[in-house]
């Protein structure tokens, strides 16, 4: 039995889109430390009036003031520097996301119907792609990379291992997971019982796969191989099923609060 150890696989807040575009890291930066920035700037200002008044009149004494400022300093450039490479590791986790958004969105010229971040009762479903091959719900997972690996997935059917890792099953579940949630909900859509096939992609990874994940109830791909694994997926529903299905789902998604 493989051992477990946990994949993050987080799905967005429900309703929240990632924009197609490029996160700055300075942006974010800005947004997480500019409160602290702002009272730094409030208590040397303190301080210089501080100063002004002690070489006028020597009251009140700057000194406590002027201590308090430098502390802060220290103390904003220490938070400043340990957010550092988090904030980092944020804006490529946010930036993949994007490029992945974007690179489903140009399925579209194959004839494919894709929406994004379907609110369910347990979480989003990062993505949905509808076509006649079938209905695919789709999950991106944020695992970061390491410049000193190959950065290398093995997928036996039913785990996965990270850098020759430990083997997961727990990503695997969650994944199973969201394709019954979806199931679900185009069935209180459509009232129709559609099948759909689950599907992990992990931006910038190569996925070394065994044969049997073609029979797999879940599929672990990078994003640029999926679009292969669809086209020789058997065809299961005709057009005008597709463009119902989907369809009825974007109404969900127009009327979801």
């Amino acid at each position: 039995m493989h051992a477990k150890t946990q994949v993050q696989a987080k799905p967005q807040a429900p309703g929240i889109e990632v924009k197609p575009k490029q996160v700055s890291h300075f942006g974010i930066l800005f947004e997480k430390v500019a409160p602290l920035y702002t009272l730094l700037l409030v208590l040397w200002a303190v301080a210089l009036i501080e100063w002004l008044w002690a070489w006028k009149i020597a009251i009140p004494d700057p000194i406590y003031v002027t201590l308090l400022a430098a502390a802060m300093t220290v103390y904003v450039a220490v938070r400043t520097w340990s957010d550092w490479n988090h904030l980092i590791a944020l804006r490529n986790r946010l930036n993949e996301q994007s490029t992945v958004r974007e690179f489903l969105d140009g399925l579209r010229g194959l004839g494919y119907r894709v929406l994004h971040n379907i609110p369910g009762d347990s979480g989003n479903i990062d993505h949905v792609i509808f076509s006649t091959h079938g209905v695919f719900g789709i999950q991106v997972v944020d695992r970061r990379k390491t410049a000193d690996s190959d950065n290398r997935i093995r997928y036996d059917g039913a785990a996965v291992s990270l850098n020759g890792g430990p083997y997961d099953s727990s990503v695997i579940d969650f994944a199973n997971a969201r394709s019954k949630q979806l199931q679900r909900l185009i069935r209180e859509c459509t009232g129709a019982e559609l099948p759909v096939k689950a599907v992990l992609l992990f931006p910038g990874w190569t996925v070394e796969s065994a044969e049997s994940q073609n029979q797999a109830s879940v599929w672990v791909l990078s994003p640029k191989a999926l679009p292969m694994w669809i086209k020789n997926t058997p065809e299961s529903m005709g057009g005008r099923e597709v463009r119902h299905t989907a369809t009825e789902l974007s109404a969900y998604l127009a009327n979801y609060e």
